[in-house]
């Protein structure tokens, strides 16, 4: 899903279901349940996701885009700039102040520009990271990513994987751990 796309499917902020699990019936309806059938019959995984994107884009066309076009060209220089945006670039892109700038985030992606904009960063981070080799100085790709020093990287990686960039890389399956919240953490 893109960032706002929770908000796009259900027409509801998207900070109402932060930090939420709710049922795949809340959330769909009746249409949920046949879904969850028509997912279990299918044989291989390429069959699965296309029975979802079905799902999803029948969804989609029952409803209008409703997202702001200066939310939608914000997160699209941020998504370019890799994260690496002030809020006050942001508030003269958009002509939102800061305030209305962080509502609008909260309700079409459930998070604050500043959060969203760290998590884009870490994932330009973890980009860079899967494409280095085994034993790559993690200082540079940090800066790559645009992590101004190196404790910086390593407090904002641990934040949202719980873990340090070296424990993430000594992982069997270290894409597992992405994007975790674990209880007792605050922004």
């Amino acid at each position: 899903f893109q960032s706002h796309g929770m908000h796009r499917l259900l027409g509801i902020p998207s900070g109402e279901l932060q930090d939420r699990i709710l049922p795949i019936t809340a959330l769909f309806g009746n249409e949920a349940a046949a879904l969850q059938e028509r997912l279990q019959e299918q044989p291989g995984i390429s069959h699965k996701m296309a029975v979802a994107e079905t799902f999803f884009r029948s969804l989609l066309a029952k409803r209008p885009a409703a997202l702001q076009p200066a939310i939608a060209a914000a997160i699209d220089l941020m998504v370019q700039q890799k994260g690496n945006i002030t809020i006050p670039q942001l508030t003269g892109l958009t002509g939102y102040n800061e305030r209305k700038l962080e509502r609008a985030f909260t309700e079409y992606i459930g998070v604050s520009p500043k959060k969203f904009s760290n998590i884009i960063r870490l994932h330009v981070f973890l980009k860079y990271l899967r494409a280095a080799a085994a034993n790559s100085n993690l200082t540079p790709i940090g800066y790559d990513a645009g992590y101004y020093d190196q404790p910086h990287m390593i407090r904002e990686f641990k934040k949202y994987t719980g873990l340090t960039p070296s424990q993430y890389l000594n992982q069997v399956d270290p894409l597992a751990v992405n994007f975790l919240e674990f209880p007792g953490k605050e922004d």
